[in-house]
C-alpha cells in the first residue's frame, strides 16, 4: 500500500469520525474508550511535555486536553480534516498551536529545534519507522525529551505468540481498512533507533508501549 492511499485512507476515516463527532455518549460507551485510547496513560505522558512542542499526527487533537497552558506546540499531520478538528480542540483548551498540513516522513526541520517531541498511535503509518525516531533525535535538542505511546506486536512472555499470530494474520486488512499495520516490532524499532530510553512501560498484553527517552549524546 502506497503512502498515498494510506494519507487517503486516514482523512475518509477523519471524515467519518468528523460526522460522528457532535454525539455525546453514554457514561459507559465514554468510559471504554477512554480505556481503548489509553487515556490515563497520555494524561501521564503530555503532562511532562515542556517549553516548544512537536506533536506527529497529531489526529483530533485528543491529548491536548492535558498540556500544560505554557507550551508552544506545533502540531502536524497529513490529514486536513483531522487538522481542522484539532484546531477546534486547541481553540477550546487556549493552546498555542502552529498547525502543519504535512507528511511526518518529509519533514525536515534543523536540529535542536524542539525540547519535546511526542507521538501517540503513529509508528503504525510510516513507511520507515526507524528512520522517523532517527529524526526525533536529530530535532529534539540535546537536553529535550522524547515522548512515546504505540501499539504493535506483543511482547508478553507468556501468550504473546498467540497475540501475534492474529495480529500478523489480520495485518493485511488493518492495513487497507484503516492504513495501519498493527504488526509493527516496536521493541525492535526503538532499539534500532538513535533514541534513548529512560523508562518503557507495557499494557494490554504487551501489545501498547509508553517510552519516555532522550536523545543520544
Amino acid at each position: 500500500m502506497s503512502k498515498e492511499e494510506i494519507i487517503q485512507t486516514f482523512e475518509e476515516r477523519a471524515k467519518k469520525l468528523q460526522e460522528k463527532s457532535d454525539d455525546e455518549p453514554g457514561f459507559l460507551k465514554k468510559k471504554i474508550r477512554e480505556k481503548l485510547l489509553l487515556k490515563q496513560q497520555r494524561e501521564e505522558l503530555i503532562a511532562q511535555a515542556e517549553g516548544k512542542v512537536l506533536e506527529v499526527a497529531v489526529g483530533r487533537g485528543y491529548n491536548f486536553q492535558f498540556y500544560n497552558q505554557d507550551t508552544e506546540i506545533t502540531a502536524v499531520d497529513f490529514s486536513p480534516t483531522l487538522l481542522g478538528m484539532a484546531q477546534q480542540n486547541a481553540e477550546q483548551q487556549g493552546l498555542n498551536t502552529k498547525f502543519i498540513e504535512a507528511d511526518v516522513e518529509k519533514l525536515d526541520y534543523s536540529t535542536d529545534s524542539f525540547d519535546t517531541i511526542i507521538s501517540t498511535m503513529t509508528l503504525c503509518a510510516y513507511e520507515k519507522p526507524v528512520q522517523v525516531l532517527n529524526n526525533f533525535n536529530k530535532w529534539c535538542r540535546s537536553d529535550g525529551q522524547i515522548l512515546l505511546l504505540e501499539h504493535g506486536l506483543s511482547s508478553n512472555k507468556i501468550i504473546g505468540w498467540l497475540i501475534n499470530g492474529m495480529l500478523n494474520l489480520l495485518n493485511d486488512w488493518a492495513l487497507e481498512k484503516m492504513g495501519d499495520n498493527i504488526n509493527r516490532n516496536i521493541l525492535d524499532i526503538i532499539r534500532r533507533s538513535d533514541i534513548v530510553v529512560n523508562n518503557l512501560e507495557t499494557y494490554y498484553l504487551g501489545t501498547h508501549y509508553l517510552v519516555e527517552g532522550k536523545t543520544e549524546q
